[in-house]
């Protein structure tokens, strides 16, 4: 079975990331899920940016927990572009594409949660986050949505993370649907013990052929890549169908 094709953060290895013209070229390459991140600003709206620090990705510095809507839409990512709201995003993707939400500030969890359901797209997107106390509380709290658990561990070597009992005690306590793993952590016996548990696996962040054939060789539901379409071409050079969404 073919993996999903995952745009992180949009088609970002060919537009500014987390931008509307990155969310445009990704449906139009042929995604059929964009991974892109949340953060609230101080006058409580949701804003699409990976980092808390403007000066990551745009020419403005500050961070976004301290500024208003106002103050952030002067930062240019790049080519023009201004950082989206959800707002705006849901607006351009409903009905076009399905939504992978990975909340970086839980502070943007209730504003998130009230934005996508006033548009009624809870069967459009997916909640994922890093932190374990909110995943938690969203499982159980949150029943009409997709939930996602991030998962991630850069600074260990993946055999001593795959051997510790840590992660395993702590998801077994979580309602969730979906696993996201880093990709230098997916190996096929955890693959297999992912889909024991029940749950999809996502992994990020893959985007050259080797990668490609690995995960695939895996079994990963969907891979994570900032080159929708070098996915999409190896999937159809293999043999395999690009699956909907």
């Amino acid at each position: 079975m073919s993996p999903l094709v995952i745009a992180h953060r949009g088609a970002s290895a060919a537009e500014p990331e987390n931008t509307l013209r990155a969310f445009e070229l990704a449906i139009h390459l042929g995604a059929q899920i964009i991974e892109l991140d949340l953060h609230a600003t101080c006058d409580g709206h949701v804003v699409v940016i990976h980092d808390d620090e403007l000066s990551h990705t745009t020419n403005m510095k500050g961070r976004v927990s301290e500024l208003t809507l106002a103050e952030i839409k002067r930062a240019d990512v790049g080519k023009g572009e201004r950082i989206p709201t959800l707002e705006e995003t849901l607006e351009l993707t409903q009905g076009r594409v399905r939504l992978y939400l990975e909340i970086k500030d839980p502070r943007a969890t209730t504003e998130t949660l009230r934005i996508v359901r006033r548009r009624a797209m809870s069967d459009q997107v997916m909640l994922a986050s890093f932190d374990l106390e909110l995943m938690q509380q969203l499982g159980n709290e949150v029943t009409d949505m997709e939930l996602g658990v991030i998962l991630g561990v850069p600074s260990l070597n993946p055999l001593v993370w795959l051997r510790a009992t840590f992660p395993w005690i702590a998801l077994r306590r979580l309602n969730y649907h979906v696993l996201c793993l880093q990709l230098e952590l997916c190996h096929r016996y955890l693959a297999r013990r992912i889909k024991q548990e029940g749950k999809r696996l996502y992994v990020w962040t893959a985007n050259d052929e080797a990668a490609f054939a690995r995960l695939i060789a895996c079994g990963a539901d969907g891979i994570v890549t900032d080159v929708p379409d070098r996915l999409i071409s190896y999937l159809r050079k293999t043999g395999l169908s690009v699956p909907l969404a």
